[in-house]
């Protein structure tokens, strides 16, 4: 069971305590200032793990260290100090938050690289509306915009390989089910008359477009190629345009292929090579082997 605990007019609950010579402590809302319970904490001069809303701190007469973690990471750590003597308790907890600083800057790092790519890929969509639609001014305009976000891209994917090597942890693949990253083609804009080819049977064909250009080719290349080895299938639901607005002159066909791409790059079997740019990686490339 656990113990009542106060720090001045703030309550909380003791998680776990050790002889008395280090306390595991869980604050109760509303919360004390950071500041206020670190100064409070350190005068006590006993080293204490302390839960404080999604942080967890531990505090002593030297030195504080702050991480967020989830309350399942938090209970495992509380498993881990119990058998411990309260002497080496606090190293092992340092130590514990340390490793959780790692992963947290790392799982940071990757959602920044994910949105970077995100940006790109949208970018390039609007860069291909742009030229068909013939909005010159437009396709300037977006193309220096990609050229710089495409150096970003490059520069951060430099250090998510320094910092791999750093942490000895690999960047995890995104996840299969739909994400509030994943691509989700505009429904609410798009027609529905007719059947059309799912955007899953673009996959292969893409894949083998960028096989036959030796691995890298323009996109508009690779939907020309995609294009040639589907158009058999074709009905009258692929080659409708996709969007009311007439401005976005853009077939159905065209539109999942696109999305496609952005899920291949979601899951690194194609990555981008530059502003309108596609490259076959060796997973797209070991993929294509195997299907």
């Amino acid at each position: 069971m656990s113990q009542p605990y106060s720090i001045g007019p703030y309550k909380g609950e003791v998680l776990l305590s050790l002889t008395g010579l280090f306390h595991v402590i869980r604050l109760i809302p509303p919360y004390p200032p950071r500041a206020v319970l670190e100064q409070i904490l350190k005068e006590r001069a006993m080293p204490t793990l302390v839960q404080w809303d999604n942080q967890v701190g531990l505090v002593g007469p030297e030195q504080t260290l702050w991480v967020e973690a989830e309350q399942s990471w938090m209970e495992g750590l509380i498993r881990q100090l119990e058998p411990l003597d309260p002497l080496s308790a606090p190293e092992i907890a340092e130590q514990a938050l340390l490793e959780k600083l790692v992963e947290n800057a790392g799982s940071r790092l990757w959602a920044f690289l994910d949105d970077v790519n995100m940006l790109l890929t949208h970018g390039e969509m609007a860069l291909e509306t742009a030229q068909a639609s013939r909005r010159y001014d437009r396709v300037a305009t977006l193309a220096q915009w990609l050229e710089r976000l495409l150096k970003v891209q490059q520069s951060g994917e430099a250090l998510a390989e320094l910092w791999g090597a750093f942490s000895g942890k690999k960047r995890s693949m995104p996840a299969k089910h739909p994400s509030k990253k994943a691509p989700v083609p505009d429904k609410t804009r798009k027609r529905t008359k007719g059947a059309a080819l799912p955007q899953k049977e673009y996959r292969l064909p893409i894949l083998r477009a960028l096989a036959e250009l030796g691995g890298r080719g323009k996109t508009a290349e690779v939907l020309d190629r995609v294009y040639l080895q589907l158009k058999h299938l074709f009905t009258d639901g692929d080659l409708e345009r996709a969007y009311d607005d007439p401005r976005r002159d853009e077939p159905i066909w065209r539109n999942r292929a696109r999305w496609e791409i952005a899920a291949l790059k979601e899951e690194k079997l194609v990555q981008s090579g530059g502003y309108g740019v596609l490259i076959l990686t060796d997973k797209g490339a070991a993929y294509l082997h195997g299907a």
